[in-house]
C-alpha cells in the first residue's frame, strides 16, 4: 500500500487525465488462449504484510545498501507469525484467500545466485503451502517497495532494473506453474505510480511482465493493474482486451483518500489532518481545521514558509472534504465507473479485484479515524463491492496503520468482530 494524493480541488488531481491518449502495445497473440477463463476461484480475501513486506524487511543498520542475509525473519518466520490457528480464524471470518504481500527486492538482489534464490523460494514455498493446506487460496502479490535497493520508480525506468524485475516475475511464474490453478494466482506489480513520476511506459512494461509470467504460467490467473496507484480513474483508461481472459484487474480504491489515509506521517498531503469522521459533517469543519493548524504549528521540521504553504493546502483539502457528500452514494458512483468500464470492454465484473481497500486506524504513530467512522466507511464500501460483483481483499490482517485485528506486526491479536461484520 503506497497511495499518493495530488491535492484538491479537483479531487484527486490525477496526472493521467481522461484526455490523454494512452497507447497500448500490440496484442500478445502468441500467448493468448482464446478459450481461457479465470482459473482462480476465490472472491473474498485479506492481505498479509508480515514477514515478507514488513518494515524490518531490511537491515536496520544498513537501510540504503542491501538486504540482510535473512531478510524475512522480522521478528518471526511466516509459520510463527501466521499459525494454523490464525489461518482457521481467517477462514471462520469468511475469507477464502490471502493476498500475500512480497517485497521482490531480495530476489532481484539474488539474480545469478542459485543458492540464495533457492533459500528465498524455500521461505515462500513454506508459506504458500501452509495457506493452501489450510483450505485458503493465495495471491502471490509481488509488491515493490521503497525500503532499500531497487526502489519502485527506479524499476520503472524501462532499463536494466526493470529487466531484472522481469526476470524475477518469470522466476516466480516458473516456480509456481505446477501449483494448483484454482487456488493460486500471481500479481505482477503493486501500484505503479503516476505516469509522470517514472520514465518508462507502463502499458508496454506490463505487457513485458505478462509475457514473462505467461510463458511459464500458461493456465494460471495473472493479475494486472493500472498506473496511477491502481486508481479507478487509470483503470478505466486501460484496455484489458490485449490480454487473455484468464486475468484479473487489481484496483485500489482508497477513496476518499483524505479520510482513508489521514494522519499518516508518510503522506505529505494529509499528515497534519487527523480525526476526520465519515461521512463528513459540515458542522465539524472548523474543529478539523483547528486540529490541522495545531498539528502544522507543532511540526518543527517545517520552516515558516513551509508551514504557511501546508496550512493553505490542508485548508483547501478540508474545505473540499466537508463540502462534498462523501457517503454511500458517492462510493457507489466510483464503482459504477468500474462497472461501466467492464461493460464497455465486455469483461465480467468478477474480473475486477479490489486487491486493497480500507481506512487507517489510530496507532502509536498517529491519530486517524474513530472506530465508528471506520466501520461506517467499511460498511458502505463493502456494500458497493458486493453490489457490483467485484472481488475484494481488505488491507490488512497485520498492518500497523490499516489492520483489522487487535494487534499489529508479529502480534496479530484477534480479528475485530465489528469490522468483519461490516465487510461481509
Amino acid at each position: 500500500m503506497c497511495q499518493k494524493y495530488d491535492g484538491c480541488p479537483p479531487y484527486p488531481a490525477n496526472k493521467n487525465s481522461a484526455q490523454k491518449t494512452r497507447p497500448v502495445p500490440p496484442i500478445l497473440a502468441d500467448l493468448l488462449d482464446t478459450k481461457a477463463k479465470v482459473a482462480f476461484e476465490r472472491r473474498h480475501g485479506i492481505n498479509i504484510m508480515w514477514p515478507f513486506l514488513g518494515p524490518l524487511v531490511v537491515d536496520p543498520n544498513n537501510p540504503s545498501t542491501t538486504y540482510r542475509q535473512e531478510p524475512f525473519v522480522n521478528p518471526s518466520a511466516f509459520p510463527v507469525h501466521v499459525t494454523a490457528d490464525v489461518l482457521e480464524r481467517i477462514k471462520d471470518a469468511g475469507f477464502d484467500f490471502i493476498r500475500l504481500n512480497i517485497a521482490p527486492g531480495p530476489w532481484m538482489e539474488a539474480i545469478g545466485q542459485p543458492t540464495r534464490l533457492n533459500y528465498l523460494f524455500g521461505l515462500m514455498d513454506e508459506a504458500v503451502a501452509l495457506i493452501l493446506r489450510a483450505g485458503l487460496g493465495v495471491v502471490v502479490d509481488l509488491h515493490p517497495s521503497n525500503y532499500v535497493l531497487f526502489k519502485v520508480v527506479a524499476c520503472l525506468d524501462g532499463g536494466p532494473l526493470f529487466d531484472i524485475y522481469g526476470r524475477v516475475v518469470g522466476l516466480f511464474a516458473e516456480r509456481y506453474a505446477s501449483w494448483p490453478q484454482d487456488t493460486l494466482a500471481l500479481s505482477l506489480f503493486n501500484e505503479p505510480p503516476d505516469a509522470s513520476d517514472f520514465a518508462g511506459h507502463w502499458p508496454t512494461m506490463q505487457a513485458a511482465l505478462y509475457r514473462a509470467a505467461r510463458s511459464f504460467m500458461r493456465h494460471h490467473t495473472l493479475i494486472l493493474t493500472a498506473d496511477g496507484y491502481a486508481s479507478i480513474t487509470t483503470t478505466a483508461q486501460s484496455d484489458p482486451r490485449i490480454f487473455d481472459d484468464n486475468t484479473l484487474w487489481d484496483v485500489h480504491p482508497y477513496e476518499p483518500p483524505l479520510f482513508c489515509s489521514q494522519g499518516n506521517p508518510d503522506f505529505s498531503f494529509n499528515k497534519h489532518i487527523r480525526g476526520l469522521e465519515y461521512p463528513p459533517k459540515p458542522a465539524h469543519r472548523l474543529a478539523a481545521t483547528a486540529t490541522m493548524l495545531a498539528a502544522v504549528n507543532a511540526d518543527f521540521s517545517l520552516g515558516k514558509a513551509q508551514k504557511s504553504a501546508a496550512i493553505a493546502s490542508n485548508a483547501r483539502n478540508l474545505d473540499f472534504y466537508f463540502m462534498t457528500p462523501f457517503n454511500a452514494a458517492w462510493i457507489d458512483r466510483q464503482f459504477e465507473t468500474l462497472a461501466s468500464w467492464c461493460a464497455a470492454c465486455a469483461i465480467a465484473p468478477s474480473r475486477v479485484l479490489c486487491g486493497e481497500y480500507g481506512a487507517a486506524r489510530s496507532s502509536t504513530r498517529y491519530k486517524a479515524a474513530s472506530e465508528a467512522s471506520r466501520r461506517a466507511y467499511l460498511i458502505d464500501i463493502g456494500a458497493a463491492l458486493r453490489k457490483y460483483g467485484f472481488r475484494r481483499s481488505i488491507f490488512a490482517l497485520d498492518s500497523p496503520d490499516y489492520g483489522i485485528t487487535t494487534g499489529t506486526g508479529s502480534n496479530i491479536g484477534t480479528l475485530d468482530g465489528a469490522i468483519i461484520r461490516a465487510i461481509r
